[in-house]
């Protein structure tokens, strides 16, 4: 394989790579295997061999041997192991991020009272519900009378 720079590597990869690819070297680091690897992700031993090669050619380096029994990370595949953890990782926190943020629009009560509701009723009685509704939102917005 031919070598290139970190520039086109990283075009390469920013027009190419798919979440799969890194699923891929993961699942593979853990399992040592094609056959289990493509079992996991629910596709074809050539499906899985197929993204493997597509991301091995796009880096432009091997990132994993292949044996009688399984699969062996490469120098290079041992590097990426970890940042592909790490983009994996980054990923559900995003999921985990917006799914929260779309929670929080979901329960929403919005009050109008007059003053003395909101520094006699409200002020006792909001705290407990927020404990008991902390997906709920509240705005308590004062009226005139």
């Amino acid at each position: 394989m031919s070598t290139s720079t970190p520039s086109v590597i990283a075009r390469r990869l920013q027009a190419k790579a798919r979440i799969r690819h890194l699923q891929l070297i993961v699942l593979l680091s853990e399992l040592g295997s094609l056959k289990k690897a493509a079992e996991a992700m629910h596709l074809s031993q050539p499906a899985v061999t197929q993204i493997l090669s597509d991301l091995e050619s796009l880096l432009d380096m091997p990132l994993f041997e292949r044996l009688a029994r399984g699969v062996k990370p490469t120098p290079t595949g041992k590097a990426l192991i970890p940042i592909a953890q790490r983009i994996l990782h980054a990923i559900s926190d995003t999921s985990e991020t917006v799914s929260a943020i779309k929670r929080q629009g979901e329960g929403v009560v919005r009050i109008a009272a007059i003053a003395g509701a909101i520094s006699g009723l409200l002020v006792r009685a909001l705290p407990n519900f927020s404990e008991k509704h902390p997906e709920i939102q509240i705005t308590v917005v004062e009226a005139d009378a």
